[in-house]
Formats: C-alpha cells, sequence, structure tokens
C-alpha cells in the first residue's frame, strides 16, 4: 500500500532544469523535504523516489503514515 501512495505521490512531483548548471530539480508540493537534484531526468526521479520512499518508512514507524499522504487518496 505504501508503493501505491508513494506513485500517487510522483504523480503530483514537479520538476525543472537549473540553467546554471543544466541539472534537474526535483519535489512533491505537499511533502516536506521530498526534493531532488540530479544531472538526468530519470536520475532525479530516482533520488525523489527514494526521498518518498524514505518518508514512507518514517512514518510507518512513528505511526504518522496517513498524515503525510492525506492528501493523496488511493481509488
Amino acid at each position: 500500500m505504501l508503493a501505491s501512495y508513494t506513485d500517487l505521490a510522483l504523480e503530483q512531483a514537479v520538476y525543472e532544469i537549473i540553467e546554471d548548471d543544466g541539472t534537474y530539480w526535483g519535489e512533491i508540493p505537499g511533502l516536506q523535504g521530498v526534493r531532488a537534484r540530479h544531472t538526468t531526468l530519470e536520475g532525479c526521479q530516482r533520488e525523489l523516489r527514494s526521498c518518498a520512499e524514505r518518508l514512507d518508512c518514517a512514518a510507518v514507524a512513528f505511526g504518522t503514515a496517513n498524515s503525510s499522504y492525506s492528501r493523496y487518496r488511493l481509488k
């Protein structure tokens, strides 16, 4: 189920290219601290997924799994 929440959150991710160095920046609005930077878009997406998955694990460990993802609803 957590993978489903991560997938839903990643659908909301926003990316931009940092023109100074050509790297990609990504973040998931509403999930504080879930952001990534990489030299390729695919790498940025992988890093963002990894960050979101760590947030998932921490939320479960601390019993707050639903609070981080309250804006994302599984169908």
